[in-house]
């Protein structure tokens, strides 16, 4: 029991009537994270994610919704922006038909930040705690986030097993490494507003050494491991940390049977 979109109606009955009501929904728009990696890698990382998750936990995972709300699509170049409004419906609408269809385990697996305001309005208007977790959530030490981006990806990809795709994005990040955008030198300042106002257009990103870890042998001048050791590290401590979700997971359905058995009602 994983992909909902490989097993028939009856399998998915009779995993509802086993007891099942866990699902992951992935979803990531296009977007542009630098000419090193493909404008659908947060897509491709929720996917994996979310299916990783459903074959761990007994849960079923959905297809990537392809679409998200963005806050970075200067230019274009690949990003593709939807309507927080029209987002919101879209996503209530899924939770709606993952209910009726018995769900009560329902956990978005996105790096789109309005699903902390689903969430809570979902659980307010139906007392059903939907979680959003976001694969930011994936913990690493000493990378800057342009080698966070680089090393949750081939993590998910080492997972999936997409050689093809590790070669390129190593291949696109040793062709790029050390370009250096226009300076801002502003930004600092800037940053205390939050993001609004000193976003960095034309050449994109400055890239620095992926460092795995101090005092190891090199592969070129970028990494600080061997490629194949770093690739079964990362996957490694990506597989730990879903498997660390059990007690949470738990907590999840002791919850929601509580809010059956206490529905909360708003007053006006």
């Amino acid at each position: 029991m994983n992909k909902i979109t490989e097993i028939t109606s009856r399998e998915f009955g009779a995993y509802i009537k086993g007891g099942g009501d866990l699902v992951f929904i992935p979803a990531a728009s296009p977007e542009r994270l630098g000419p090193h990696l493909p404008v659908g890698a947060r897509g491709m990382i929720a996917e994996i994610i979310a299916d990783k998750f459903a074959e761990y936990y007994n849960g079923v995972s959905l297809p990537l919704i392809p679409y998200t709300t963005l806050y970075d699509d200067f230019e274009g170049r690949g990003s593709i922006d939807m309507d927080t409004a029209l987002m919101n419906r879209y996503f209530t609408d899924v939770c709606d038909e993952l209910t009726a269809n018995k769900m009560r385990r329902i956990i978005f697996i996105s790096f789109h930040q309005e699903f902390y305001y689903l969430c809570n309005e979902y659980f307010q208007d139906k007392n059903i705690a939907v979680a959003w977790l976001s694969p930011d959530k994936f913990p690493h030490t000493g990378l800057d986030r342009h080698g966070y981006e680089l090393w949750r990806f081939i993590a998910c990809l080492r997972l999936a097993g997409n050689k093809a795709m590790i070669a390129k994005v190593f291949e696109k990040t040793r062709k790029y490494f050390g370009l250096q955008p226009p300076e801002n030198k502003r930004r600092d300042i800037l940053a205390m507003f939050g993001n609004t106002g000193y976003k960095i257009q034309g050449n994109e990103w400055r890239f620095y050494p992926v460092n795995f870890g101090k005092n190891l042998p090199g592969e070129g001048e970028f990494f600080t491991m061997p490629k194949d050791d770093m690739l079964d590290y990362a996957a490694h401590k990506l597989e730990s940390w879903i498997k660390s979700f059990g007690e949470p997971l738990a907590a999840l359905t002791e919850y929601q049977e509580y809010l059956d058995a206490n529905p909360f009602v708003r007053e006006f």
